[in-house]
């Protein structure tokens, strides 16, 4: 069966993350959509956005790689920057400038450090165009 859809390109990022040194450098899982609400670990999310319906269909795909922030004190948390960071360059490895026959994908945003509605946490974010060349037989 041919299929252009959303989870195409969510599907093979995914595909990409998990086969690359992301899945056994982050402590949690590799997710599409969400992750679990009661995560205490670094988790990747894979977002697929809508995907356009002309020839060379083409997407934007949000990567969010979900990092606890360390604690200081008692009451007080910070950012665990170099964690980010060093996530966020594994995932820029594994997503820039991949190409098959059939689809490419590029890094078009990428941040080390946002802010999430997440007490304690923050994350790497990075945004990936995706073109679907032909149809894709899964």
């Amino acid at each position: 069966m041919s299929l252009r859809t959303s989870s195409v390109g969510g599907g093979i990022i995914y595909k990409l993350i998990n086969s690359s040194p992301v899945a056994s450098l982050i402590t949690g899982g590799v997710y599409i959509g969400t992750r679990p609400a009661d995560s205490k670990k670094e988790d990747v999310v894979v977002r697929p956005r809508t995907i356009t319906m002309d020839s060379g269909q083409k997407q934007f795909i949000d990567i969010l790689a979900f990092v606890p922030d360390i604690k200081v004190t008692a009451k007080t948390f910070e950012p665990d920057i170099e964690r980010l960071s060093t996530i966020s360059k594994a995932l820029l490895d594994a997503l820039n400038n991949k190409h098959a026959p059939a689809w490419s994908s590029t890094v078009q945003e990428a941040e080390d450090q946002i802010e999430v509605d997440i007490v304690n946490f923050h994350a790497a974010f990075l945004r990936v165009y995706f073109i679907i060349y032909e149809p894709i037989e899964l």
